[in-house]
């Protein structure tokens, strides 16, 4: 059996960065093999995703909403449409 437990969390809003301590666990006729992971979660916003996008080579032609609707460039939701320089 496997066993995914999330032991503790840090949510840093100013960072745009969740850390989740985890553990993992393998259980065995024989034993527990167990071990702890960190578990990093960044995200951003439509601008700074299309500075990314960028400095990757990416040309950014469509940042929408779940409905195709433009969205601001400070957005936590949308959608990237991006093309190879």
């Amino acid at each position: 059996m496997l066993r995914y437990t999330p032991l503790a969390e840090v949510y840093d809003e100013a960072a745009r960065v969740r850390t989740t301590t985890t553990r993992y666990e393998r259980i065995t006729a024989t034993g527990v093999e167990s071990v702890e992971r960190a578990w990093v979660l960044h995200w951003y916003t439509s601008g700074s995703f299309e500075a990314l996008c960028s400095d990757a080579g990416l040309r950014v032609t469509a940042v929408t909403d779940d409905d195709g609707h433009p969205v601001t460039s400070a957005a936590t939701d949308f959608m990237v449409t991006a093309r190879r320089g």
